[in-house]
């Protein structure tokens, strides 16, 4: 997945919250993925939200509601990964970057600018 989202024009930063970043998880956890996109690429992001988790091995069925930029996958045998898609422009500090995180994609440094700044 991670790869995959390297290879996407428009992908600016990858990183993992929930408790994969705390070092926490267990065998019922699930993967919190975030993604941060260019701003003119969020709505094409969103709106592929259900798609692009199909094309991974093991993809069994999304969950989601309408009006969210986010999707919820489940795989095979046992795992569920929940996607949220953010646009670079409105990101903003917040306390919830607070919580652990595991950057795994950065090359323009902007989680790591966000994580570092953390106020909120």
């Amino acid at each position: 997945m991670v790869g995959w989202f390297k290879r996407e024009p428009g992908t600016l930063g990858i990183f993992l919250g929930g408790s994969i970043a705390a070092e926490t998880a267990d065998a019922y956890s699930d993967i919190d993925l975030r993604i941060i996109v260019e701003p003119e690429q969020h709505s094409h992001f969103v709106e592929k939200r259900r798609e692009i988790p199909t094309q991974w091995p093991g993809f069994l069925f999304n969950e989601w509601l309408p009006g969210t930029q986010h999707c919820v996958s489940h795989f095979q045998p046992f795992g569920k990964i929940d996607i949220f898609y953010y646009d670079a422009a409105k990101l903003t500090p917040s306390p919830w970057y607070r919580l652990p995180i595991k950057i795994l994609h950065d090359p323009a440094g902007i989680v790591t600018d966000l994580v570092n700044d953390r106020k909120g």
